[in-house]
């Protein structure tokens, strides 16, 4: 006498795992998004995130980690931050949620460098703009970027009009005129 299976019993198992797995994906995606939202400037008109692309290279206290996060922008925020400039860098708190919060040291582009080092800056000229790919590849841990957001950042970097930011986690670039504004992690 041979062993009976219930056959219903296993249609069910892989909708049940499909289902999981969705659950899942759904839960990093929104954790995600809120931890990279968390390391932007508060008051900025930070909306969803539009793009992400970040690597970790190793684990624990020696690992790198490397990537860029785009989000949208408010509408508001960004003719805020056109019209007067001082006066939307004055009103963002100094000191956020953390250390990732705290961009202090904000400068209008064109972003050039004082001090270029790392693979991509070998071939960079003396007093040009810098690059995203030469941005993130700072510490030797290039990744690669969607086509579309690298050449964004990189007109963005490269003409007035947008602002650069500095926090002990990474770099922050508004994007006024397109709507964007960007979060970059260097190492």
């Amino acid at each position: 006498m041979g062993v009976r299976h219930n056959s219903r019993l296993w249609k069910r198992v892989p909708a049940g795992a499909v289902l999981v797995i969705l659950t899942m994906w759904a839960g990093y995606s929104l954790l995600s998004a809120r931890f990279y939202r968390g390391h932007m400037p508060d008051g900025a008109g930070i909306g969803r995130v539009l793009y992400k692309q970040v690597r970790v290279f190793g684990f624990g206290p020696g690992g790198n980690e490397t990537g860029l996060v785009v989000f949208g922008m408010d509408a508001r925020a960004a003719r805020r931050l056109k019209a007067d400039p001082d006066a939307f860098f004055q009103s963002l708190p100094e000191s956020g949620a953390g250390r990732c919060r705290r961009f202090r040291h904000w400068s209008e582009t064109p972003y050039v460098p004082d001090d270029r080092s790392g693979e991509a800056s070998a071939f960079a000229d003396p007093g040009s703009p810098a690059t995203i790919e030469e941005i993130t590849n700072r510490y030797g841990f290039g990744i690669r970027l969607n086509t579309k957001y690298s050449r964004m950042l990189n007109e963005s970097l490269a003409a007035p009009g947008s602002y650069i930011g500095y926090s002990r986690c990474g770099r922050a670039v508004l994007m006024p005129d397109r709507g964007a504004a960007a979060y970059i992690i260097v190492g």
